[in-house]
C-alpha cells in the first residue's frame, strides 16, 4: 500500500542482521534496510501466534526502499503459529504415515459398531458423532 510518499507493509517483524529489518508478509520474507524504515506501529498479537518470536507490525517505508533479500515465508509458518491439538490427536499415528490395512479395517468396524460417522476429510478432527 502506498500513501503520500510512504509505502506501508503489514506483517510480522523478526530479528534481522545488523542494519536490516526482516518482515514476514503473506508468502514472502523480506529483508529491508533499517534506514528505509520511517515508522513502526505494533499491532496486538493475534490468537495462535507464539509470543516472543515475532511482532505483528505495520511498517512505514520511504518510497524506493531497497529489498536486500527476498525468500519464502514457509520456513517461518510453523514457528509463528503453533497449532494446538488435543493430546489424543497429537499422539495418534496418522494412518497415512503408517499404512496398516488391518488397523484401518478394525477402526472402521469399531466406528460403525458405535454409530460414529467417519467424514471424508483429511482434517485431524475427522470424527462426527
Amino acid at each position: 500500500m502506498e500513501s503520500s510518499g510512504v509505502m506501508i507493509l503489514d506483517g510480522y517483524l523478526l530479528r534481522g542482521l545488523n542494519g536490516r529489518v526482516r518482515l514476514v508478509t503473506g508468502h514472502l520474507c523480506l529483508e529491508l534496510d533499517q534506514a528505509d524504515v520511517l515508522k513502526v506501529a505494533q499491532h496486538a498479537l493475534p490468537p495462535g501466534i507464539q509470543e516472543g518470536f515475532a511482532v505483528p507490525v505495520r511498517l512505514f517505508l520511504r518510497i524506493g526502499a531497497r529489498i536486500l533479500d527476498i525468500s519464502s515465508s514457509h520456513p517461518y509458518r510453523d514457528l509463528l503459529c503453533k497449532p494446538r491439538h488435543p493430546f489424543a490427536i497429537s499422539v495418534r499415528a496418522d494412518s497415512a504415515l503408517f499404512p496398516s490395512p488391518r488397523y484401518r479395517q478394525l477402526e472402521q468396524a469399531f466406528l460403525r459398531r458405535h454409530g460414529i460417522v467417519l467424514e471424508e476429510t483429511h482434517d485431524t478432527n475427522r470424527f462426527k458423532s
